[in-house]
């Protein structure tokens, strides 16, 4: 890995435990709509 990678990477880690909670939950949230609408079939990759 770049080392520019890594420091983007670094930075966006603080700032993901910084509002931890608010992203996983989005990211979660995100997720469950894409996994259920491709398990009904309203999606397609």
């Amino acid at each position: 890995m770049t080392f520019l990678a890594s420091n983007l990477l670094n930075k966006l880690e603080k700032i993901v435990n910084e509002k931890h909670f608010k992203f996983s939950n989005f990211i979660f949230n995100c997720c469950a709509f894409m996994g259920a609408n491709l398990r009904s079939g309203k999606m397609e990759l």
